[in-house]
């Protein structure tokens, strides 16, 4: 009788551990849905894509090879990423830090700043992409004028 006691009790257990952990897991995938992390992840893609793209070293690559890369970047791109973010997520957060950035990103100011997110992250990639060909240029006139770095 014991047994059966004990069994009914882990099993108890086990059930509600259970439930807790489908309950978070769908709280960190309400999270990735209300942070916007889908657009941020194309926004990014598409731009690391598009600075590529205009490199003169993926100059040979066809147009629509390119335009093939950045369809299956949206279509399948994150349906591919996203268990592995939400692991992460499960990871690192407890279920108080999961519900807190879920309120946080719920709120119609976080969401306004969050909208214009991938504007800032193409403009910045854009000023850092010209602060390196600056250096580049520094640099090549530098060795130019003084090879042996004197």
């Amino acid at each position: 009788m014991k047994h059966v006691i004990l069994f009914f009790l882990v099993a108890g257990w086990w059930a509600s551990a259970a439930g807790q952990s489908d309950s978070l897991e769908s709280k960190v995938l309400r999270l990735l849905e209300v942070s916007g992390a889908e657009n941020q992840f194309v926004s990014s893609a598409m731009n690391m894509i598009a600075m590529q793209e205009s490199q003169p070293a993926f100059a040979q690559i066809p147009a629509a090879w390119w335009e093939k890369f950045k369809d299956r970047v949206r279509n399948e791109g994150w349906d591919s990423i996203a268990p592995s973010l939400a692991d992460i997520y499960l990871q690192n957060y407890t279920e108080a830090e999961i519900d807190y950035l879920i309120a946080y990103h719920s709120h119609p100011l976080t969401q306004a700043i969050m909208a214009k997110l991938p504007v800032i992250q193409q403009q910045s990639m854009e000023v850092g992409q010209a602060w390196g060909e600056r250096i580049a240029r520094e640099l090549q006139d530098q060795l130019t004028t003084d090879p042996e770095g004197n």
